[in-house]
């Protein structure tokens, strides 16, 4: 428009979007916003992913020490076990370092557990004010922590692996890889899961050590489960979730071997090929001895045998399913468990 001296001015253009007239409210009852967030879902997932993820990038001494946690302490596993030969002799060396990584990477959460319990705080003055839902939050929140979390895992995993000389196939490898990486996810969700459901640090360390510490006991490494006596304790092997990856781990390492060992096989030394079988079935003198209880023989001729040996029987389409539920259910626990906080600080 013109000015009265001459000059030309631009009115200022308005981006807000017109708004429709507001129907009167009910008598004696005020009206509800029309929404109850300032943004939509999806502006709310994108600032909060962004924040998680810029809050663990700007702070690179925390990710530079995870990582080089999970580094050292599977470089020191796998120096342990290093060059461990491949064949039957080496049949418990490889599950001794198979167990350990697995193992080791269902404890490390518990040295970030402060983290998620200031976490919980910053949610909980959040939520106070009303600024998103509980959902976005959590959905960015797993989705910026998750990578690195993997990522740590396969580094620290790998290192042993390598180290010890284990089946050294770009199948076999990647195998590994994202079973290590998704027990760890496993282990991270339980922690915090149990973060949510207790209200303060001492009882979740205690109900999430409590869970592990007999999830690891029944994971099939300590005891065979076909030698636990006791029924109810088996039942709950099927709850253990290091179980599953740890047989998974086993299964993806053992199940393509193929042993020629010499003489006499026992627990020590699995192995033996079908014709060897059958020549130790006819021997007289062994079978004497057995009689007499000189020695316990057992005849493995391939991993598959000795997967039966050490009572692994689930197979792939009971680990990955089973692994799965554990991911999958951990998660929607913990949901349900933030939104419990979210109603009581509204």
């Amino acid at each position: 428009r013109r000015a009265a001296g001459g000059a030309t001015t631009v009115a200022p253009l308005s981006l807000a979007a017109p708004t429709a007239p507001v129907p009167p409210a009910p008598t004696g009852r005020p009206r509800p916003p029309m929404h109850r967030y300032p943004a939509s879902y999806l502006t709310q997932f994108a600032v909060l992913f962004r924040r998680s993820f810029m809050a663990q990038m700007r702070n690179p001494t925390d990710v530079a020490s995870r990582t080089l946690l999970s580094t050292w302490v599977g470089t020191i596993g796998g120096l342990v076990f290093i060059a461990t030969p491949a064949g039957p002799n080496s049949v418990f060396q490889r599950l001794a370092v198979l167990f350990f990584t697995m193992m080791i990477f269902e404890l490390l959460p518990f040295c970030y557990m402060s983290l998620y319990i200031a976490d919980r705080k910053f949610y909980a003055a959040d939520v106070a004010g009303g600024l998103y839902h509980p959902c976005a939050y959590y959905l960015a929140h797993t989705a910026a922590a998750s990578p690195f979390i993997a990522l740590n895992a396969a580094i620290g995993g790998l290192s042993a692996y390598g180290l010890a000389n284990l089946r050294y196939t770009p199948q076999a490898v990647l195998v590994y890889a994202s079973l290590a990486a998704l027990g760890a996810l496993i282990a991270v969700q339980l922690v915090v899961l149990c973060v949510y459901l207790t209200p303060n640090q001492d009882l979740a360390f205690v109900l999430a050590v409590s869970y592990v510490a007999i999830s690891i006991l029944l994971g099939g490494f300590y005891a065979p489960l076909k030698d636990i006596k006791i029924a109810p304790l088996r039942w709950m092997s099927y709850l253990s979730y290091p179980r599953y990856t740890f047989q998974g781990m086993v299964r993806n390492e053992l199940f393509q071997d193929r042993y020629r060992p010499q003489g006499c096989l026992s627990t020590a030394l699995l192995g033996a090929t079908e014709a060897e079988i059958n020549n130790l079935r006819t021997n007289v003198t062994l079978q004497a001895l057995s009689g007499a209880g000189g020695f316990d023989c057992k005849m493995v001729a391939n991993g598959a045998g000795a997967l039966d040996f050490w009572d692994f029987t689930l197979t792939w389409k009971a680990i990955i399913p089973g692994m799965a539920c554990f991911y999958f259910g951990f998660h929607i626990l913990s949901y349900l468990c933030l939104s419990r906080l979210h109603k009581a600080k509204r």
